[in-house]
């Protein structure tokens, strides 16, 4: 009945977190379902369970004792001294519980969620889209008109533990108080002082747009008594402290298997079948297989695999994180401790192995999908579909792809990926191939090398999935219906303050055949008026001058639009590499040829003892110097 919403659809903004670098236009979109190997909000439990991290349950007031009776012989001295220090030492654990709280709360990644479009972090405001109607997020900033201000220790662990709100009403579980309940009290407290603590800001809720009968509260009551049970967190003494702390991230704060398990046709989760992966309503990403199964799930990664995976986003054999996954990375994962994240590494292997109702439907497109393939996608993933070490990711044995339904597949070949580690960013082929080509290839790349994926991609899945993917750098909400990013008189965006006048002009009228030329002139354009400029800065600019012009342009349809915003962006990126590239570096070409020629090719690589890209790179090179030496 009601689809994890919280981790459903995100918007992460400059006002939210100015750092985001290359990324801030790239992804302020936010999809993060668990989309890899993690729940989108991992919470560090310190001292949260005696077996998961051994805690002075006298906190520093035992500190403060001995402070009070170490330096003093006479009762008049301890109204002086000794009273400054308890005082000092109050302050300090006050101090103690909010940093602890501030990292608790930025690795459950509370903030995307709580954060609309142009809004203070925190404070609400984001309209998250269900198939039951929008749920707004509410401001949780402690403001007493229209954020928690009011709200009373033991109001806000309600309604963590049992989903009650303030005024006794139901909760929807948006907020997945299904595994919140499981966060120790402790936890809860530290994560409440860290609210209270931030700055008031005043920012209404807007309606929530739930349709009948989901927008009774009170019928959740019933919903509740059939499948939710609350209860913190208990360790299983028979486990290691190691085993139970991973247990506990990934059960209850983390709420992983709130996007990573399946749900019944009431909306909750399938607890017989815990981590065996899920679709996400209304979303095109399936979380996969995160069980111990050797066959389906995580159980044959290595744990320092799993490891590098969650707090790097990539890993050297299994590939990069998809799309949102990489938000959680950035935002979550990677500011875990280490220990934590071996904890949950841990964990996981040993998880009891699930398996999805997957059926396996064979590939009957594999010669169309292998031309797309090699003429497109051959040259960086290569023929083998190994990659190329360090730079990009493999697609053999890439879980990431033959795991779940092809949705992640599809959604990364429409729209690109971000770099990640020290992989290069995925150019977006959405504008470039039709659904047919794009689910050949789907298939192709799922069953192929020994992936055990499903060919179960589809023309009519894709064309559904269009609508909703955005490319890679241009997944600002505002672009993606078409309310653009702004250009101010003086300038765009945060950091630029390029002539914007002479930017939108210079994209009027311009055809395809023109971009790469007018695109080259206006990189140039910008950072000659910006010197020292980010590469992300420029790209958001030129993408906030284009929008509007492709927005502008009745002839196109919606698909065509967003086509047009990706090939634009290719050539926004394609020239800002090369302006940046130091003497000596070298360039990717591609140019579409035959399956005969591509074999040709490989052979004559193979008997050269030479990576036919390798080969091929020094071919281009004697034939462009032969004139030149005549």
């Amino acid at each position: 009945m009601y689809d994890h919403i919280d981790t459903a659809t995100r918007l992460s903004t400059r006002a939210a977190d100015p750092g985001i670098g290359r990324r801030t236009l790239s992804q302020a979109r936010r999809a993060i379902a668990g989309t890899a190997l993690a729940a989108p909000a991992l919470l560090f439990a310190l001292g949260s369970a005696p077996v998961l991290a051994q805690s002075d349950t006298s906190g520093n007031s035992g500190n403060a004792a001995s402070q009070s009776t170490s330096g003093s012989t006479s009762s008049d001295a301890t109204t002086g001294s000794d009273a400054t220090a308890a005082k000092s030492t109050t302050s300090a654990a006050a101090d103690d519980l909010i940093a602890k709280g501030k990292y608790l709360v930025t690795a459950a990644d509370c903030m995307p969620c709580h954060t609309g479009q142009g809004a203070e972090p925190f404070s609400g405001g984001l309209m998250l889209d269900t198939p039951f109607g929008g749920i707004s997020s509410p401001n949780i900033t402690p403001d007493n008109e229209t954020g928690i201000g009011t709200w009373s220790e033991k109001e806000f662990y309600r309604a963590l533990h049992n989903g009650i709100g303030k005024d006794g009403e139901y909760l929807y579980p948006a907020m997945p108080y299904t595994s919140f309940t499981k966060i120790t009290e402790d936890d809860v407290k530290a994560i409440y002082a860290y609210l209270q603590s931030l700055q008031p800001v005043n920012n209404p809720r807007k309606p929530n747009t739930m349709t009948f009968p989901f927008n009774v509260r009170d019928g959740l009551a019933a919903w509740n008594l059939l499948y939710f049970t609350p209860g913190t967190f208990q360790p299983d003494p028979s486990l290691s402290d190691q085993i139970n702390r991973g247990a506990y991230l990934v059960e209850g704060p983390g709420h992983c298997g709130e996007c990573h398990t399946p749900r019944n046709v009431a909306g909750a989760m399938e607890n017989s079948e815990f981590l065996a992966g899920g679709k996400l309503l209304g979303q095109p990403y399936s979380a996969p297989n995160i069980s111990g199964s050797l066959q389906d799930g995580i159980g044959d990664w290595s744990t320092q695999e799993i490891v590098d995976y969650l707090h790097t986003g990539a890993d050297k054999k299994k590939g990069t994180v998809f799309g949102p996954m990489a938000d959680v990375v950035t935002h979550s994962l990677s500011k875990l401790t280490d220990d934590d994240i071996e904890a949950i590494a841990v964990y996981l292997k040993q998880t009891k192995a699930e398996s999805g109702d997957e059926t396996k439907v064979a590939d009957t497109t594999t010669k169309a999908g292998s031309e797309v393939y090699l003429n497109n996608c051959a040259q960086c993933h290569q023929s083998t579909g190994l990659g190329i070490s360090g730079s990009v990711p493999p697609l053999a044995g890439n879980d990431a792809v033959a795991q779940a339904g092809p949705q992640n597949a599809i959604t990364a070949v429409l729209g690109g990926l971000p770099g990640q580690g020290s992989y290069i960013q995925m150019p977006a082929f959405g504008g470039q191939f039709d659904d047919q080509q794009i689910a050949d290839v789907v298939n192709f790349v799922r069953t192929n090398w020994g992936n055990e994926g499903s060919a179960d991609a589809t023309p009519s899945m894709v064309a559904s999935l269009r609508n909703q993917v955005t490319p890679t750098g241009v997944a600002s909400e505002a672009a993606r219906s078409f309310g653009c990013p702004a250009v101010s008189e003086s300038g765009s965006q945060d950091a630029i303050t390029a002539p914007a006048k002479a930017i939108l002009d210079g994209f009027q009228g311009v055809t395809d055949a023109e971009m790469s030329n007018r695109v080259g002139e206006l990189v140039r354009l910008v950072k000659s008026a910006n010197p020292g400029s980010q590469d992300a800065d420029i790209a958001d600019t030129l993408v906030a001058a284009y929008c509007p012009v492709v927005a502008a342009d009745g002839d196109l349809t919606i698909s065509e639009k967003k086509a047009r915003i990706d090939t634009f962006l290719t050539e926004v990126n394609s020239e800002l590499d090369r302006s940046t590239m130091p003497s000596g570096s070298r360039v990717l070409l591609q140019v579409p040829v035959s399956p005969e020629v591509a074999d040709q090719v490989n052979s004559a690589a193979r008997a050269a003892k030479e990576q036919p890209g390798e080969y091929l790179g020094k071919l281009i090179e004697d034939q462009v110097k032969a004139p030149a030496a005549q």
